[in-house]
């Protein structure tokens, strides 16, 4: 067995790897879950943190949940997956509130009408990627291209004699 900080999904038919490692914890990984509907992984870790996975992407979803004080052991999905239940060396429990990120992503575009800036986007969803669309149907950000400064000369004053 490997310890490490990533997680790695795999074909059970083909037993071969899929894609890349999962990467974004800074310690050895010790559970994973997957959500009743298979679209989000869950993990836990030696750095007290958890995180979420989309799984079709590989990427995380938004920043960890932070609030163990030690090594996260377990974690579990409710069977409706609105709940994750996570089991910590600090001998607590604690129930996470999962987002229905769909509804999130509707409403914040309906709000802002346009696409996250890079910036944005590493700020409030993922610092792994930068140029994703994050509102269908809009064009992606592009910031404005900045122009060229103009030299000005200054006309010398008349001089009086």
């Amino acid at each position: 067995m490997r310890w490490d900080s990533t997680i790695r999904l795999w074909d059970v038919a083909s037993q071969k790897p899929i894609g890349e490692p999962l990467t974004g914890h800074g310690s050895s990984v010790y559970s994973v879950a997957f959500s009743p509907d298979g679209k989000t992984l869950a993990s836990g870790s030696l750095d007290d943190t958890i995180r979420l996975w989309d799984v079709a992407s590989q990427r995380p979803l938004g920043q960890p949940f932070i609030g163990h004080t030690s090594t996260v052991y377990s974690v579990a999905f409710s069977p409706d997956g609105k709940l994750l239940a996570s089991g910590s060396d600090d001998k607590t429990v604690r129930l996470i509130d999962i987002p229905d990120l769909s509804q999130q992503q509707a409403s914040g575009c309906a709000k802002i009408n346009r696409n996250l800036a890079p910036a944005e986007w590493n700020d409030y969803v993922s610092n792994s990627e930068t140029d994703r669309a994050t509102c269908p149907g809009l064009p992606l950000f592009r910031p404005q291209p900045t122009s060229t400064p103009t030299t000005i000369t200054p006309t010398p004053l008349p001089t009086s004699n």
